[in-house]
């Protein structure tokens, strides 16, 4: 996740969004963006493509403390700096979570019209995807896709099989994890466990396979 942190910040099209992942840092922008471009270089090196590159242990901890050094020499704010930690992090079972808070971003209306959920519940779920209704207004695949600088034409050009990967990262993993998490936060612990309840329900009615994990990673 370190490497598509730091390739994702380094683009020119997904620049003027960094907030909607929760990144406020206008005034450091800049800094952190060439940073993260110098990452990338180092990153990938000589290789052809992202899939060619050093995948071992060593190598991603490094990269992610370059990242880590690079927030603190931009000065990010608190908030802007543990995002980017948050991104970079190494938590286990990060990819499930991911699966699982698109799974229940599709499920939303499903949850809504559910009689056995608790009615104190379903304001949590509307006010959510009231605030990550933009989501739906942004295209981030054709951004991506259409962006004709040099440097998104190379990170485009890094995986080539999928030219709009990072894009689909935004918009199927961080947006559905960011609406997943601010739900949670709104929910006692109790109310949290009855949700995701009812949303096990739901996911095996349509995928026909029981969800063993809760969602651990995305309560506050």
């Amino acid at each position: 996740m370190v490497d598509h942190a730091a390739m994702l910040l380094s683009t020119d099209w997904f620049a003027p969004h960094w907030n909607v992942i929760g990144i406020e840092a206008d005034g450091q922008k800049q800094c952190l963006q060439d940073g993260c471009r110098d990452i990338v270089r180092g990153v990938v090196g000589e290789a052809r493509d992202y899939y060619l590159i050093d995948f071992s242990h060593d190598r991603i901890e490094k990269t992610r403390e370059d990242l880590r050094l690079l927030v603190r020499n931009c000065k990010l704010s608190k908030g802007a700096a543990t995002r980017v930690e948050e991104l970079a992090a190494n938590r286990s079972g990060r990819d499930q979570l991911g699966k699982t808070a698109w799974l229940f971003r599709n499920l939303h209306d499903e949850l809504l019209n559910d009689e056995a959920l608790d009615q104190q519940i379903k304001p949590a779920l509307a006010r959510s995807r009231n605030k990550f209704s933009f989501a739906s207004e942004l295209n981030f695949e054709e951004m991506c896709l259409q962006s004709s600088t040099a440097w998104d034409r190379y990170t485009r050009s890094l995986t080539p099989e999928l030219p709009a990967s990072l894009a689909y990262l935004v918009s199927t993993d961080l947006l559905a994890i960011a609406e997943l998490s601010d739900v949670l936060k709104q929910l006692t612990i109790d109310q949290r466990k009855r949700l995701h309840a009812r949303f096990r329900v739901a996911a095996r009615s349509v995928t026909g396979v029981e969800m063993e994990r809760d969602w651990s990673g995305a309560e506050p």
